[in-house]
């Protein structure tokens, strides 16, 4: 227990390229090819943390200079997900559970009951965190197990529905056989689906574009990341109360996250896309018949303006 604790506190920029360098050997992935795709993960993830965090730093002051102009008085502390997933791992049932998801997992596969292969083993936090609540609500340490069992049984299968449509979602990315079994992304699947429908049948709005290429198409330079996360800052400086010299400086912060993020990403999709294509070729040889997905984390999907700048406003406005 303690020598995984200490490979999880290390994060997923360390954790990471260790699970894919392994995971590339076992599939007789050549050794110096699997370190690099592995490194590359790993750089990725930490440039990725570099961003996010250069964002948060310029975010924290303006949304508490925005409450205290207001006088809102907010009582809860969202603690994040490093203190979540530190709970989610250290809990008693930790052990058995991931051992039943790698079980469940391969099962799954065997019997065409999912396609996709979740290598997204540091998110297992996730699951083990509401196993944790189930443990904490019921002192049965059985039934929070086989809870958070049927939950990533689900998972698996949403993951798989939800592959082509996030796919047709970003053309321009390369996420062929890549599908996002992310519990705290797909546990919201029903409502978009719901709200997508309600607003589809509401006369007017359907008709309503607002995406970012369309705004691209139509503004040029004022639809791309570098402009939105320059408008975006400025009207959260505003909404602070900060002087002019503050303002500028928080719109080139978020400007140069929202610039940065699709660069760093990158570098994590490159390493990603070499285990993969090699592990979907070595699967496509031992099951020809059959289609396979590699379950991955939705950071991959954090670049794209859309997410990135909705993302920026719900996490100012719930601060």
């Amino acid at each position: 227990m303690a020598i995984i604790n200490t490979i999880v506190n290390l994060g997923s920029s360390v954790m990471m390229p260790i699970i894919f360098f392994i995971v590339g050997l076992i599939f007789r992935m050549r050794p110096l090819k699997a370190f690099k795709a592995g490194m590359l993960v790993g750089v990725g993830f930490t440039g990725v943390s570099m961003v996010i965090d250069l964002m948060l730093n310029a975010l924290g002051p303006a949304s508490e200079a925005m409450l205290e102009r207001l006088g809102l008085q907010l009582t809860v502390t969202d603690v994040g997900w490093g203190t979540a997933s530190t709970i989610g791992w250290a809990t008693p049932v930790m052990l058995i559970t991931v051992i039943g998801f790698l079980v469940i997992n391969a099962t799954l596969l065997v019997l065409n009951i999912t396609k996709t292969v979740n290598l997204d083993i540091f998110n297992y936090w996730i699951f083990l965190l509401v196993g944790a609540a189930i443990y904490a609500g019921t002192s049965n340490y059985w039934i929070s197990i086989i809870a958070v069992w049927i939950i990533f049984i689900l998972t698996l299968v949403v993951a798989d529905i939800t592959q082509p449509i996030v796919q047709k979602k970003f053309p321009n990315k390369d996420l062929s056989g890549l599908s996002f079994p992310h519990l705290t992304c797909l546990a919201w699947v029903p409502f978009g689906i719901v709200g997508n429908w309600i607003c589809d049948h509401i006369p007017g709005i359907k008709k309503i574009k607002l995406d970012p290429e369309t705004i691209n198409s139509r503004f040029g330079i004022l639809g791309e990341p570098i402009s939105f996360g320059t408008i975006i800052g400025a009207l959260m400086g505003v909404l602070a109360g900060y002087d002019i010299s503050n303002i500028m400086t928080l719109a080139v912060n978020i400007a140069a996250a929202m610039y940065l993020l699709p660069i760093v990403i990158d570098v994590l999709v490159s390493g990603l896309v070499m285990v993969k294509d090699h592990v979907t070729n070595k699967l496509k040889k031992w099951f020809p018949k059959r289609k396979f997905y590699i379950g991955m984390d939705t950071a991959l999907l954090l670049d794209d303006p859309s997410v990135l700048s909705t993302g920026l406003l719900l996490w100012f406005y719930v601060k």
